[in-house]
């Protein structure tokens, strides 16, 4: 039960979520492109930019970013 409530403090928003994914799956392009997303909805740009960049030069021919 401790470790159900534990997780559950991951899904408490995007952003929080994506970090987690980034962290355990740091050459995973697509949770730098999510991240990048979710710090762009929060209008955090910079933030977003700065993720985007990342899943390119991950996986340069991966078009989303």
């Amino acid at each position: 039960m401790i470790l159900s409530i534990e997780r559950n403090k991951i899904w408490q928003n995007d952003i929080v979520l994506w970090n987690d994914v980034v962290k355990k799956s740091p050459s995973n392009h697509r949770a730098y492109n999510n991240l990048g997303i979710a710090y762009k909805s929060a209008k955090l740009y910079d933030k977003a930019i700065e993720y985007f960049l990342i899943s390119i030069k991950i996986k340069p021919d991966y078009i989303e970013p």
